[in-house]
């Protein structure tokens, strides 16, 4: 993933309605928390989830988004473990189905 520049964050603050909030913008860029922090309500969340490894404390702030998105299915499919783990230890229950998400 690229490193969105500090020039790129500059810009993307003057004018967020020019940037692309879709799918390969968030896929292509290794976004900071502390950007996703500033656009939290205009970031798709469901693809920051699957596509970035979150710390502790930062899954723990947003809880209340990710636990709501079904997002744990999507990222065992994508193999996004430690974002699993989090789920995980904070509180995800799984009942067969999603069992099964882990050991495919």
């Amino acid at each position: 993933m690229k490193k969105l520049t500090q020039e790129q964050i500059e810009n993307i603050r003057k004018n967020p309605d020019k940037w692309a909030w879709n799918w390969e913008a968030i896929s292509q860029y290794d976004l900071p928390e502390d950007f996703i922090k500033e656009f939290k309500n205009r970031i798709n969340w469901f693809m920051i989830l699957i596509h970035h490894k979150f710390s502790e404390s930062f899954f723990i702030e947003f809880q209340y988004k990710l636990f709501g998105i079904g997002g744990f299915r999507q990222c065992c499919h994508h193999k996004n473990y430690n974002n699993v783990k989090l789920y995980l230890k904070y509180g995800m229950k799984l009942d067969n189905d999603l069992r099964k998400c882990l050991i495919e």
